[in-house]
């Protein structure tokens, strides 16, 4: 049986560091002179992004009647996000090292090893950010890191496991870049 507390410890320290990572960014790349309740934004939007993302991947394992322990497939969810843990420092550290003269846009969409930086920002047509913000290499990390993870936490028992993870998380991702497009496209006609 694995520890629990240590599964929980980890838990509040993965979003602890989130805080930290919110609070030196408000203070060094946006130069805050206070802190303020917005820090709390990004771990909260970690914590919805890691439900919506295990009931995405639980709804899917229970369509194709496999049997897998809720628990381990939480734990592989919530370990995982280590990785957006990675990309959010990864980006502060880029952030703070390349002093230029930001602007409040290019702070905001700065999305690294994604789409979108491989195109001129500030000439792409605004529905088009989202998606190729999100189209990105963590995103591939993010979901091979749960594949392993479930895959080790149930001894590899489970063949198919894998395709059916991947492909239920980016059918998930899929349907919400059609959501926001569709959304902002709504906004951008009015």
């Amino acid at each position: 049986m694995r520890s629990e507390k240590y599964f929980y410890v980890f838990s509040v320290a993965l979003f602890g560091t989130f805080i930290l990572a919110s609070i030196i960014s408000s203070k060094f790349i946006f130069a805050a002179t206070s802190i303020s309740f917005r820090i709390l934004l990004v771990p909260l939007y970690i914590a919805w992004s890691t439900l919506v993302t295990y009931f995405l991947l639980l709804s899917a394992i229970r369509f194709n009647s496999i049997k897998i322990n809720k628990t381990i497939l939480l734990e592989a969810v919530i370990i995982s996000d280590i990785v957006f843990l990675a990309q959010y420092v990864s980006e502060l550290i880029w952030l703070l090292y390349n002093k230029k003269n930001y602007s409040f846009y290019d702070i905001i969409n700065f999305s690294s090893l994604s789409l979108y930086q491989l195109y001129h920002p500030k000439n792409l047509l605004t529905h088009l950010t989202y998606p190729l913000q999100t189209i990105n290499l963590w995103e591939i990390f993010y979901i091979l890191t749960i594949v392993l993870l479930v895959k080790k936490l149930t001894d590899n028992k489970i063949h198919k496991i894998g395709r059916i993870l991947t492909i239920a998380y980016f059918l998930g991702i899929f349907c919400w870049f059609i959501i926001v497009t569709f959304i902002n496209l709504l906004n951008f006609y009015e």
